[in-house]
C-alpha cells in the first residue's frame, strides 16, 4: 500500500487508449493571416464559440521547440496542453481520449483564483484590505489576541504563522470540515515571520470570501471570473460528506488558458477591467522577500535566487523555472496542474493530467523542462517587438 500521503494525493490512475492531438489548425477555428506583422499583432480574447490561431511562422517560432515540449508532455502522463501567444492558440493538444471540454481537477490551481478574488472583493470595499484581520471573518478567533494578529495578507502569503507541517496538512484536506480544523490550531509562528506552504490556512479564505461578499464561493467565482471571460466547463469541487465546504476548481485546459490571458492582460477582458491591474501587480511580486523571494499572493514566481520547496522545508538556491524568464509566474497544483503566464513573451501555458513524475504539491523538475523548451522557443519572437530593438 502507498504510504498516506500519497494515497491522498494519488486520486486517479489513467490507462493510455488513445492520443489525439491538435496543433493551430482545428476547423473551428481561422488562424491570422500568415502576412500579418507580429509587430502589429494585439492581444486577442476568445469569444465563448470561436478562438482563433496563430501558425509558427507569424508568431516568429521555432516550431521544433514546441515539438520538444509537447512529447515530454504526452510522455509525462499529461491529459491536455493549450499555448496561446498574444492570446491565440499556438499549439494544443490531448492525450488518452481527453477533450477540450473534459474537466481536471486543478488543485493548488486553484489558489490563484483565489488570490484575484479578494483582491477584487478589497477593490469592492467588501474586504478593507490585504492589513485588515482575518478574525473579522473568522468569529472562531476573535476571543484570541495570537489569532487576531493573523491578516489577509498573512493568509494569501502562506505566513500566517499557525501550527503546520505535513501532517496538519494531510489532516487539513482528510477533514470534511476544514474552517473548523484550520480555525482551531495554535499560533507556532509570529504571523508574518515564517513561511509555511499551508493548505488549511489558505482554505480559511474561502470562508473569508463567503463571509465578506455574503455569497457562496461558487456563484462569486462565477459573477466575477468565470461568465466574463467564457469559462463555462469550470465549477468549484467540494468535500465528500460537506457539500458546503470548497475544495478545488474542476476545469479544462482551454478554460485555465482564458484565466491566464486574462492575467496576463493585466486584469482587463476585452476592454472591460474585471480583476484591478494593481492588485495583479501586488500578487505576482514577492509577498515576503526575506522568507521566500518566489511566492506572491498564491502565485509561484521566478527571477528568485531561492526558494522554499512545499511540504519540506528544503531551501532550493535556483529560480524555480530555470531556463525561462525572469518575469514568469505560475499557478500550480498537484500532480502538475499548470499555468503559467510569462509577460515578456505575450505567453500563457496550461498543462493539466496525472503527476509528471513523483506526486507533488506544487513546483516539480517537469516545469523546467517543459516550460523552459516553449520559452526557448518563442525567444526570436521576442526580438521582433518594437520594444526590444
Amino acid at each position: 500500500m502507498l504510504p498516506l500521503f500519497h494515497r491522498v494525493f494519488w486520486f486517479s490512475t489513467s490507462l493510455v487508449v488513445a492520443c489525439s492531438f491538435a496543433y493551430a489548425q482545428q476547423p473551428v477555428e481561422k488562424a491570422i493571416d500568415d502576412t500579418q506583422s507580429i509587430v502589429t499583432a494585439e492581444l486577442y480574447f476568445p469569444s465563448e464559440q470561436d478562438w482563433d490561431t496563430v501558425d509558427f511562422k507569424t508568431a516568429g517560432c521555432d516550431p521544433d521547440g514546441i515539438d520538444v515540449a509537447l512529447k515530454l508532455a504526452g510522455e509525462k502522463h499529461s491529459k491536455g496542453v493549450v499555448i496561446l501567444w498574444r492570446g491565440r492558440i499556438l499549439a494544443e493538444r490531448y492525450w488518452d481520449g481527453w477533450s477540450q471540454t473534459q474537466p481536471h481537477a486543478a488543485y493548488s490551481v486553484s489558489k490563484s483564483f483565489v488570490s484575484s478574488l479578494v483582491g477584487t472583493a478589497i477593490t469592492e470595499g467588501s474586504i478593507q484590505g490585504v492589513d485588515q484581520s482575518a478574525s473579522d471573518f473568522l468569529v472562531e478567533w476573535r476571543r484570541s489576541p495570537e489569532h487576531r494578529r493573523i491578516t489577509i495578507h498573512d493568509l494569501l502569503s502562506m505566513s500566517c504563522g499557525l501550527e503546520g507541517g505535513k501532517a496538519n496538512f494531510l489532516r487539513g484536506v482528510l477533514s470534511q470540515n476544514e474552517r473548523r480544523f484550520a480555525t482551531s490550531l495554535p499560533v507556532r509562528h509570529a504571523p508574518g515571520a515564517h513561511w509555511d506552504y499551508h493548505q488549511s490556512g489558505y482554505t480559511l479564505l474561502h470562508s473569508i470570501l463567503e463571509e465578506a461578499t455574503n455569497q457562496p464561493l461558487q456563484r462569486y467565482t462565477s459573477e466575477k471570473i468565470l461568465e466574463p471571460i467564457g469559462m463555462r466547463h469550470t465549477t468549484w469541487a467540494t468535500k465528500r460528506f460537506n457539500k458546503r465546504q470548497t475544495t478545488f476548481l474542476r476545469t479544462t485546459p482551454r478554460d485555465a488558458a482564458r484565466y491566464g490571458l486574462l492575467v496576463l492582460a493585466k486584469g482587463n477582458w476585452d476592454g472591460e477591467q474585471l480583476i484591478e491591474s494593481s492588485w495583479l501587480t501586488k500578487a505576482t511580486r514577492p509577498a515576503n522577500p526575506t522568507l521566500n523571494p518566489s511566492y506572491g499572493y498564491l502565485w509561484w514566481l521566478n527571477g528568485g535566487q531561492w526558494f522554499w520547496y512545499p511540504l519540506i522545508e528544503k531551501r532550493q538556491t535556483r529560480p524555480i523555472f530555470a531556463g525561462c524568464p525572469d518575469d514568469t509566474f505560475a499557478a500550480l497544483g498537484k500532480d502538475d496542474q499548470k499555468i503559467y503566464v510569462v509577460p515578456s513573451l505575450d505567453l500563457v501555458v496550461t498543462r493539466f493530467g496525472d503527476a509528471a513524475d513523483s506526486s507533488t504539491p506544487a513546483l516539480s523538475e517537469f516545469d523546467s523542462g517543459f516550460l523552459g523548451a516553449i520559452c526557448r522557443s518563442l525567444e526570436p519572437a521576442v526580438r521582433k517587438k518594437p520594444e526590444n530593438k
